[in-house]
């Protein structure tokens, strides 16, 4: 459903018997149930409430570069933000460019892959940050970047984001579609 929670204050306000009350499950759903007159039981399905998690200021002496990530940092960074046993051959030779944060320490914590897919085509993949650096801006300031980089080198290109947080780069411009998330 678009808006289960409407339909469940509909439900709890007409005196529905509400058999499980709503509540995010793990496996990516908002759901509640409610058992009709003949007993049976009826499940209600929406999309998560989409919690934003505060995020501060992006922090003195971060860097963020317009490069390629070297190896050993795409594999720091992506790897643990996303458990990657092993690089994947070629993946940086196939990169057209990227975005890399530093710590004021000039060591890597955030990574970011643009691909180009085609004149007027381009994809961002692995937009990573280390766990001790989330919430801080980082990816959204190298999201910026990365954007911007695009902008330069192809004005009005069509950009696709392959990420598993749909509803969070919204504020940049993406919306959801059935496999990524595109910016016109």
């Amino acid at each position: 459903m678009k808006d289960v929670d409407e339909l469940y204050q509909l439900h709890t306000s007409r005196g529905a018997h509400v058999v499980f009350e709503i509540e995010d499950k793990p496996w990516g759903m908002r759901e509640y149930i409610v058992e009709d007159l003949n007993g049976y039981h009826l499940r209600f399905s929406g999309a998560p409430v989409k919690h934003e998690p505060k995020s501060n200021p992006l922090p003195d002496g971060v860097t963020i570069e317009r490069r390629k990530p070297t190896s050993d940092e795409y594999s720091g960074v992506a790897g643990q933000a996303f458990g990657y046993k092993e690089q994947l051959p070629g993946l940086l030779e196939r990169t057209w460019h990227g975005i890399v944060a530093q710590s004021p320490d000039g060591d890597a914590i955030g990574v970011l892959r643009i691909v180009w897919d085609a004149p007027g085509w381009f994809s961002i993949w692995d937009v990573a940050v280390l766990p001790d650096w989330q919430a801080l801006r980082i990816g959204s300031t190298m999201m910026k970047e990365a954007l911007e980089m695009i902008r330069e080198a192809s004005p009005g290109a069509i950009v696709h984001l392959f990420t598993f947080k749909d509803g969070f780069y919204e504020r940049l411009g993406f919306t959801e579609a059935k496999v990524s998330l595109r910016r016109l």
